[in-house]
């Protein structure tokens, strides 16, 4: 709501910090809360629901606050998401129990035995999803300099891995149900997205098969994602909170490490070696997913 008051372009800066560190809490603690109240089988599902919600919003968001920016000024995105923000607190404050949780419970020596898996799943979360993020980064660019597209097909071509995210966010209650471990789940997820990634980028095919690669490695994140974070909530017990903010954080570094390579790769045409190196990174975050045995 200040941010429609504020005077000058810094002041607006500073706050748009402020809701990036408001963001940045509310995250893990939806998925901790997540894991307190919801029983480990349906949690993946949950989750899953969840990130389905940011996706839709990370990819309708900027359409629709242009369209409101035309129609009634660039104020208007601003009070609309300050209105959201206050429905869903008044929501949140109805519907979510104020008691402490009491079920879903692990041990504190499990916790402790768990203590050196999960650094590895944080470790390996990084690498598949920082490369996976940082791989979408350029996939415009090679589908425009490889099979001639303007800006505007570009960008309805690349939306193709943002429905393939908003799939696999709502398949990733189905599979937890039906393979009943997470663990698995993830190692194929971050394979297939691996390989699908690494042939979209390095393999001159046709556009048919270079979407479907695009939508099958949205498809795979989408699933992944959720499944990590319920097996990281699951093994960190009381901790979850921190366990889940610390991978959020491993999360942002790995993206920003990441970004500069799929930049530059795209400044120089590059495309080949980089498209190796993030599959490589990310095929590395499968198998680390791999040796981490289950509790």
């Amino acid at each position: 709501m200040l941010l429609t008051l504020v005077p000058t372009l810094h002041a607006a800066m500073a706050l748009r910090i402020l809701g990036g560190l408001a963001a940045a809490a509310t995250i893990p603690t939806v998925f901790a809360l997540i894991a307190d109240r919801i029983p480990p089988a349906k949690q993946a599902g949950a989750m899953g629901s969840v990130m389905l919600g940011m996706t839709a919003g990370i990819a309708a968001g900027p359409a629709v606050a242009g369209l409101l920016t035309e129609a009634w000024g660039w104020r208007t995105p601003f009070l609309l998401i300050a209105g959201s923000c206050l429905v869903a607190f008044g929501a949140g404050w109805c519907v979510i129990p104020h008691d402490r949780p009491s079920a879903c419970t692990i041990k504190e020596s499990s916790i402790k035995k768990a203590g050196a898996g999960i650094f590895r799943l944080l470790l390996a979360k990084g690498a598949w999803n920082g490369s996976a993020v940082a791989g979408y980064v350029f996939a415009g660019e090679v589908l425009r300099m490889r099979y001639g597209l303007e800006v505007g097909a570009v960008g309805v071509a690349v939306s193709v891995f943002g429905l393939g995210l908003g799939v696999g966010n709502m398949l990733a209650g189905h599979c937890s149900r039906r393979y009943q471990r997470e663990e698995n789940i993830l190692v194929l997820a971050t394979v297939v997205m691996a390989c699908s990634m690494t042939l979209f980028l390095t393999a001159a095919t046709g556009l048919p098969v270079a979407l479907g690669c695009l939508l099958v490695w949205g498809a795979a994140l989408g699933i992944a994602a959720p499944a990590s974070t319920a097996i990281l909530a699951q093994r960190a017990g009381a901790n979850k909170g921190k366990v889940l903010a610390a991978s959020e954080s491993v999360n942002n570094v790995a993206v920003l490490m990441l970004l500069p390579v799929a930049a530059s790769a795209s400044a120089t045409s590059l495309i080949t070696p980089a498209a190796a190196l993030l599959g490589g990174i990310c095929l590395a975050g499968a198998i680390g997913s791999a040796t981490v045995r289950r509790r």
